[in-house]
């Protein structure tokens, strides 16, 4: 997108204030707060010109319990101003088939903007409840890991004056959702998923289901 912005000629320029935190209560552990209180731009597109205002808040957290974790992320955002899409808030897809953590597995790469959002990012890990009781397949020590990623939010259609979004893009009618199986700890550091797309999954060129590996390392 970046870019996408010197090709087309938008600058912006942007004001962060930053705000960390460090919780640990209850035996769960807050990786980290991020709070953007104050994002504060302008553009130039053309001979349009324009200001806007972004607020981002997010938490990352890591809870642990007798027979495994819970990890989740949670982002919320807003923002202010008519702005050319490349602005806009871009829910993070992927193109290839690998798994991400922090990112929409089966969703397609800049299929949906928006500029009030809201997304959570969530999975378990168990420490082998299922695998081992299973004789042989428990000697590899493997982990059961399971996810669900949600996304909502919505657009307004005056952005759409500045800059038409592209074909393959819209915003979030209803909520998107997509859940994954897995498990991880192959050889100490593979982690195979298989994604199932929950919504919007009658859309042209959508992949429904994909069956990706990542590595993930435990200590």
């Amino acid at each position: 997108i970046n870019e996408f912005r010197e090709k087309q000629g938008i600058k912006s320029k942007f004001l962060h204030k930053n705000l960390l935190a460090k919780i640990d209560k209850y035996n769960q552990e807050v990786n980290e707060l991020n709070l953007k209180p104050v994002e504060m731009g302008n553009y130039k597109f053309g001979t349009n010109k324009g200001n806007y205002m972004r607020f981002i808040a997010s938490i990352q957290q890591t809870g642990r319990f007798p027979v495994g974790e819970w990890r989740y992320l949670i982002e919320a955002g807003k923002i202010t101003g008519n702005v050319p899409y490349p602005i806009l808030k871009n829910i993070r897809g992927k193109s290839g088939s690998a798994y991400g953590r922090y990112q929409f597995t089966v969703m397609n790469f800049n299929e949906y903007m928006a500029d009030t959002y809201a997304t959570l990012q969530s999975e378990v890990i168990t420490n082998g409840i299922i695998f081992n009781n299973i004789p042989l397949v428990k000697k590899l020590n493997l982990r059961e890991i399971a996810g669900l990623k949600i996304a909502g939010g919505s657009l307004s259609e005056h952005h759409t004056l500045l800059m038409n979004l592209p074909p393959s893009t819209s915003g979030l009618i209803k909520p998107y959702s997509e859940v994954s199986v897995g498990f991880t700890n192959l050889f100490g550091a593979i982690s195979v998923q298989y994604t199932r797309r929950l919504t919007d999954t009658d859309k042209p060129a959508t992949r429904k289901s994909s069956i990706g590996l990542s590595l993930m390392f435990s200590f």
